[in-house]
């Protein structure tokens, strides 16, 4: 399939076509041949890499390059605008992240961590040719600036301080909520969640679908993994994100130090 092909079939808005028809899938990912996942963790070489599947990024640690259609997904529901500052956590080879710089433009600013040295690394290199775009190795524990939206491609439990305090007034957070997958131990599945910075310490969530990813590595608590499963075997409508300390009440869904999920 051709690019452009490609970009018709994922792109949900006429920015998102266009980011996907500008950014070359090839050049973001290891040398051919290239592997295409068949079944989550299962790969097949394939000579097209403009198919809507995931791609090997390193298959030994079942590490991939994610679904496109569901990235769009996600992104068209994060709203980039021309101009926005995003924080990308979990850049890996940084082809989402080449995406998000088409999305804001010339006059935005994407910033890209990855905790592999290696991906992160690699990711600069990839990103060369997007001059709004950088990544760095950082688990995105300690942020020292602010964005207007945070796009995080690792599975958490909670959402933490630091990301909260990164954040913008009006700014909003895309990221997967999840618990252990009983399949492979180093990844999660279960719900991307669009968290909206309000004026209060009460933040909105917006379910936005079904996700996947490998661990977050500054954002999980394993006592909260149980929870997560009763929260995703209930409706995700009518989340809040309480950001103000307090004690644990029957209110709290799923619980944390750092901000609590409740209705």
């Amino acid at each position: 399939m051709s690019r452009r092909a490609f970009a018709e079939r994922v792109g949900t808005t006429p920015a998102l076509v266009f980011a996907f028809a500008a950014v070359p899938r090839e050049a973001f990912l290891p040398p051919p041949p290239w592997l295409a996942g068949t079944t989550p963790f299962v790969y097949e070489p394939v000579d097209d890499v403009y198919q809507d599947a995931v791609f090997a990024i390193d298959p030994t640690r079942q590490l991939n390059n994610g679904v496109p259609s569901a990235h769009a997904r996600w992104l068209a529901a994060l709203g980039l605008v021309a101009g926005e500052r995003v924080l990308h956590l979990g850049c890996g080879l940084g082809y989402y992240t080449a995406i998000v710089a088409e999305l804001v433009g010339a006059t935005g600013q994407v910033l890209a961590l990855d905790v592999d040295a290696d991906l992160a690394a690699r990711a600069s290199a990839n990103l060369a040719a997007w001059t709004q775009a950088s990544a760095r190795h950082g688990d995105g524990g300690a942020i020292d600036t602010t964005f207007d939206a945070l796009y995080v491609n690792a599975g958490a439990t909670h959402v933490p301080r630091s990301w909260q305090h990164a954040l913008r007034p009006g700014g909003r957070i895309m990221m997967p909520l999840t618990s252990v997958s009983p399949h492979a131990p180093d990844n999660g599945l279960g719900t991307m969640l669009r968290i909206d910075r309000g004026t209060s310490s009460r933040w909105p969530i917006t379910a936005i679908g079904p996700a996947g990813f490998y661990h977050c590595a500054n954002a999980r608590d394993l006592s909260l993994d149980e929870a997560i499963r009763q929260l995703h075997a209930q409706r995700l409508d009518g989340l809040v994100l309480e950001t103000a300390a307090h004690p644990r009440t029957n209110a709290c869904l799923v619980h944390h130090v750092d901000g609590c999920l409740q209705r």
